[in-house]
């Protein structure tokens, strides 16, 4: 579902239910299948106490309205979080953030999870103390907030040494028979936006943070 003002109080893609739950269970299965690795960036997992830091991390684990014994109850949110966890050779602190607080209760160990759009300014005290943010497919969510804003805000939150990783979709004009003017313009104003701050319209983007 697209945002029903345009404003970014409902900046939802796609509207939250069982079939929504599915489609990111499916979405995240395949790009796991597909990336093969979660993380791209040249973090070192073996180093414990690593911060670590998923934005647009809900994909419901109960939804409004969802009978108890329905399959859904028990689907995890964070489940990039749960998976990098569970690979990770040494223990690390995972951070989860976003407008729709399908999280899990309790939280499971060294996972925090908090309400935060990617579009408003973060806690001041959370900048530049993760090794590791990551986002996928959440800039098209962006509403009416300049791309520039969010991935710099993103960026903000990056230690120095540490890693950004965005994972996004391929807008190929070419190859998709409609013209800009035949879809919807979100699309354009990000892959312009994101042009316009150094960033690149690829399956993933990974930027570093040197050293002070």
């Amino acid at each position: 579902m697209t945002s029903t003002s345009g404003l970014n109080d409902d900046n939802i893609i796609f509207a939250a239910g069982e079939k929504e739950v599915d489609r990111l269970q499916l979405q995240h299965e395949i790009m796991k299948d597909a990336m093969k690795d979660l993380i791209k960036a040249p973090l070192n997992l073996s180093k414990p106490g690593l911060q670590i830091l998923d934005q647009a991390t809900a994909d419901g684990p109960l939804l409004p309205n969802t009978p108890q014994n329905s399959a859904h109850t028990n689907i995890p949110s964070g489940i990039w979080l749960k998976d990098v966890a569970a690979v990770s050779p040494a223990q690390h602190e995972y951070t989860g953030t976003d407008i729709e607080p399908y999280y899990p209760v309790p939280p499971p160990a060294h996972m925090t999870f908090f309400d935060q759009s990617m579009t408003k300014p973060w806690p001041a005290h959370m900048n530049a103390t993760f090794d590791l943010v990551h986002s996928r497919l959440a800039l098209p969510g962006a509403g009416i907030t300049p791309i520039k804003t969010v991935v710099t805000q993103l960026i903000d939150l990056v230690k120095p040494g540490g890693w950004i990783q965005q994972t996004e979709m391929v807008y190929n004009p070419n190859a998709v028979k409609l013209s800009f003017e035949e879809l919807d313009t979100l699309p354009e104003r990000v892959l312009k936006e994101l042009n316009e701050v150094g960033g690149y319209w690829q399956f993933f983007t990974i930027w570093g943070r040197k050293e002070d």
